[in-house]
């Protein structure tokens, strides 16, 4: 849904972990942001599967990319915003992650909400991928 820096879609975070084989279709994007200054790069993944919240971190120098490191951390979704906060990817889009990951912490029907989340989103920062 949000996609910063290198990321462009759902389709390119996949591809630059080589976890296309390892997902089931079913994730639900929140954030993906991917820092790659020079040689050296960082990424920070966030979605929803089964109604439960996980996150992705990667990593690499100029020797390689991000690929298969893509495992999946499931966030409490009672301590995602404190999680979220804490976590220095979401620092320079705190104004945007932290505000959507509160609303989807109230909502029983995250699946659905999103959609409509998604729209407030769009609005209030602009296109956002």
């Amino acid at each position: 849904m949000i996609y910063k820096d290198d990321f462009e879609d759902w389709k390119e975070v996949l591809e630059q972990f080589n976890a296309d084989e390892l997902v089931t279709g079913k994730e639900l994007p929140l954030f993906a942001v991917y820092a790659n200054e020079g040689y050296d790069g960082s990424a920070f993944v966030l979605y929803i599967e089964n109604n439960k919240l996980f996150s992705v971190y990667g990593g690499h120098c100029s020797c390689f990319g991000l690929e298969d490191q893509w495992e999946p951390e499931e966030i409490d979704w009672s301590i995602a915003v404190q999680f979220l906060e804490q976590t220095w990817y979401c620092q320079d889009y705190k104004d945007i992650v932290i505000p959507l990951v509160t609303e989807l912490v109230k909502s029983e029907d995250r699946a659905n909400d999103i959609n409509e989340l998604r729209t407030v989103v769009a609005l209030k920062y602009g296109n956002i991928h």
